[in-house]
Order: structure tokens, then sequence, then C-alpha cells
């Protein structure tokens, strides 16, 4: 059992963040909002791990997470994106290094303070299951959008703003991902995972992540405003 659960940690970790895809660059980071702390000691019956991380990336963006154990079940990491300046849904990387899309579905999950929208995906590598929960927090609430493009044309409304919208500071995406090992598909085995990540989710406070994005987006704004045409900011620009 030990070595199963050894097994298992190591498989969690070795996901962590984006290093692995080459996206973690060294950069200015941005302060708007630090005070807000988004990575809780504990949620629920989970606490938080020795293993954390706070990577600088492209464009100012930082992917800050951290690893959840309960002692027993599948370690759970946590991902935030702080100044991300526009739509990330966490499950498209895992896609994007080469993982296999086994099923994904959009589903409302309780949380702390009320529900939000995830997109639930089940990955899968040669001896590796993941499951991954994604959402956008923005100051209103948490949502989400599928992935494939052409399920996103069912919800026009929903698809605009995330396509065409110049990018802004007011969202705050979020990951949860459980990774087991697994030769095969196992319905017990996913049935397990489900239950655990629909527990952390319960416990999960993201009223942090609504205010970060709301603090952004209208830091966002007031840059938006002093680089308008005419303006001081503006004219500065262009003078570089």
């Amino acid at each position: 059992m030990n070595a199963r659960l050894g097994a298992v940690a190591a498989l969690a970790l070795a996901g962590i963040g984006f290093n692995a895809l080459g996206l973690v660059r060294h950069g200015p980071v941005l302060d708007t909002g630090s005070e807000i702390q988004l990575l809780q000691p504990q949620v629920g019956e989970y606490r938080q791990t020795e293993k954390s991380w706070h990577n600088a990336m492209r464009g100012g963006t930082i992917e800050e997470g951290a690893v959840y154990s309960n002692g027993a079940g599948v370690p759970v990491q946590l991902d935030f994106f702080r100044h991300n300046h526009g739509p990330h849904n966490g499950l498209g990387c895992y896609l994007g290094s080469g993982e296999t899309l086994l099923w994904e579905r959009i589903q409302h999950l309780p949380t702390l303070n009320g529900n939000a929208e995830f997109d639930l995906g089940l990955a899968q590598t040669k001896g590796t299951l993941r499951l991954v929960a994604a959402s956008e927090c923005r100051a209103h609430g948490c949502s989400e959008v599928p992935l494939p493009m052409w399920r996103q044309f069912a919800d026009f409304k929903k698809l605009i703003p995330q396509l065409f919208d110049h990018p802004t500071g007011d969202v705050v995406p979020v990951s949860i991902v459980l990774t087991v090992p697994a030769d095969q598909r196992d319905p017990a085995l996913e049935a397990d995972l489900m239950r655990q990540l629909q527990t952390f989710i319960a416990a999960l406070d993201l009223a942090p992540a609504r205010k970060l994005a709301a603090i952004q987006g209208t830091d966002s704004d007031t840059r938006d405003a002093d680089a308008a045409p005419g303006s001081d900011a503006a004219k500065v620009s262009a003078l570089k």
C-alpha cells in the first residue's frame, strides 16, 4: 500500500505546473492583488504539503500552486494563474503535451461559497490516468467552456467574448488535478477519483480568486484609460 501511495504521489508531482511544457519564463512580476491568498493551508480534510510553486511565466503571468493530501487518498494538485490576461483552460495544457482525452463534460459543482462551473476531463498517457477540473474565475463567478470549438458554437453568446474581446486582467484560471497510475480504464477507479475531486472542490474557497479577478480587471481598465489616445501615458509610449 505504501509503495502504491508513493507511486501516486510521484505521478502527481510529475505533473506539477507547466515546467515540462517549457512555458516558465523569468520576467517582471506584477504585484496587483499580491496580498490576496489564493492557496489555503487546508481545503476541507486536505492539508497543503511542502510541494508548492510560484512560477513566473510569459507576459507577467504567475502560476501559483500546491499539492494537497488527506493522508489516504490521491494527492490533489491545485493551480491558480495570476495576471493571466485572457481565457485559459487548464485541461488543454495536458492535451497539448500529448495526453489523450477520454471524455470531457461541463458540470456545475458546489464549492465552499456557491456553485462553480468546471470543464471536467479524463486524460490518459501510458500507465497514467489524470482527472482535471478547469475553471476561470471572474468577479461575478467561476465558469468554463469546453475545449472543442465545434461544441462552443452551441453557446455562441459565451463563445464570442472569449474569442474576440481584447485581453484583460479580469480572469483567474484555476485547475484541480488528480493523477493515478493505471494501465487501463477502470470504472471503479474513475468513480473514486470523481468522488475525491468533488469532495475537494466542495471545500475549496474560490472567493479570493474572484476578488483578485475584480482587482486585476480594475487595474487593467486603469492602464487602458491611461494609455488611451491623447493621454499622457499614450504620449510617453509613442516616444519610446
